[in-house]
């Protein structure tokens, strides 16, 4: 029969003080003799628990197994993902098959215990690997629990025993940092120059900055290609920059703020700004087309020209910097002279290797001249190949065609590389 805490405690039966959740009640069942002396006091309780709709559960961690995580304490950036390990330890002599979930998890975020139900034996002790996933969440510090759940069956029905654990969670606040690279130019008066500004995601930023120029001197543009990014969550992405000074503007060194801007963030970094007086000798370098598509195992060309600017006259060595591993660079020529009045153009062949991932990157060409160097910015966007691959290989001579295998028969034969 179910007997209440009020009733043992009239009876002098010593209960120990436990909470049920809000959906159960906490009863003892007592043995049939124990009903027939309970009013001497001497009855004996051989069940505990909380009811619910059938047989019993016992409150979290008063049970024969205890449920600890290490680390317990996780910082997880959004679309992160983190670990901890969850040992499950025997008490009392307790051995049984027992199942582990996660409870109370906030929104957004998931777990996977690996694995998701342990044997644990007498005496010993079993671990399981919890990963935890945050997707879109909210700055903040959260809790969930690792609950234990062990289920067996006797007389008196199912007994459901709980042992859990509490992990704190932090998600930190997204951010992101600006750098442009190089951050020192020096552009004579009615010229360019160029340099490359990168978006570094931290902590799972990854929503869309819009770049900007604050503080330059009167007649100094700046001009982003292009003139917003997003970068992946924890990645970067980059932009170039392009500053054109008017013939105006005096010459001397200045500072000036390079921003990117996302909602009320606002990120920054410094140029300096050197503008030489005309007669000083300096080039400037252009390419058009400055934005290309090529497909993997693709090539495709542009014209860099490059330009005196105050009675300059020199060679101008021509290279690219920042370019994605497997993108060949080569210009025919390689150096120029240019003269006041008399640009020349050099021819810039990019080549993309097949193992370079399809996606959008900016790179610089540079030209350089003793210790003068000037750049120019270049988005390449690769696209995959649609070429597919055809390979045949056969033993002896192939019939009805001059191609024969090597000597003992066989060989193998690729379009691409024999297309006749």
């Amino acid at each position: 029969m179910p007997l209440h805490r009020a009733a043992c405690r009239a009876q002098g039966v010593g209960l120990r003080r436990v909470s049920c959740p809000a959906d159960s009640r906490w009863v003892g069942l007592l043995g049939f003799s124990a009903v027939l002396t309970l009013w001497l006091g001497s009855g004996f309780l051989i069940g505990m628990g909380c009811r619910r709709d059938a047989g019993l559960t016992r409150p979290d961690n008063t049970t024969a197994f205890q449920i600890r995580c290490d680390p317990a304490a996780l910082s997880i950036s959004r679309h992160g993902r983190g670990t901890t390990t969850c040992t499950v330890t025997s008490t009392a002599g307790f051995t049984g098959d027992v199942q582990l979930t996660c409870a109370d998890l906030p929104e957004g975020v998931t777990c996977e215990l690996s694995p998701a139900a342990v044997t644990v034996p007498a005496g010993g002790a079993v671990s399981s690997r919890l990963e935890v996933r945050v997707g879109s969440v909210r700055a903040g510090d959260y809790s969930f629990r690792v609950v234990g759940t062990f289920t067996s069956s006797g007389p008196v029905g199912s007994v459901e025993q709980r042992s859990s654990f509490s992990i704190r969670l932090t998600v930190p606040a997204p951010d992101f940092s600006v750098a442009c690279s190089p951050s020192d130019l020096r552009i004579p008066r009615g010229g360019s120059g160029a340099t490359l500004c990168t978006v570094n995601s931290t902590n799972g930023f990854d929503e869309s900055v819009r770049w900007g120029c604050a503080g330059q001197p009167s007649g100094v543009t700046c001009d982003f290609s292009p003139a917003s990014v997003v970068p992946p969550p924890d990645g970067s992405a980059s932009s170039g920059l392009t500053v054109r000074v008017a013939a105006n503007v005096n010459a001397g060194t200045y500072s000036f703020q390079v921003r990117g801007t996302t909602g009320t963030q606002t990120r920054s970094t410094s140029l300096q700004l050197t503008v030489t007086a005309p007669g000083g000798g300096d080039f400037s370098i252009a390419c058009s087309p400055s934005s290309l598509t090529i497909p993997q195992k693709g090539e495709d060309t542009t014209t860099c020209t490059v330009t005196s600017v105050g009675g300059f006259t020199g060679r101008v060595r021509l290279s690219c910097a920042g370019q994605p591993s497997r993108v060949d660079c080569q210009f025919d020529p390689n150096t120029v002279e240019p003269s006041p009045g008399s640009p020349v153009a050099s021819t810039l062949r990019l080549k993309v290797d097949e193992k370079v991932n399809p996606g959008t990157y900016v790179f610089q060409v540079q030209g350089t001249s003793g210790d003068l160097s000037r750049s120019t910015s270049i988005q390449l966007t690769v696209v995959a190949s649609q070429i597919a691959r055809l390979s045949v290989e056969w033993v002896g001579r192939l019939p009805g065609s001059h191609f024969a295998g090597p000597a003992g028969g066989g060989g193998a034969w690729d379009p691409q590389n024999n297309p006749k």
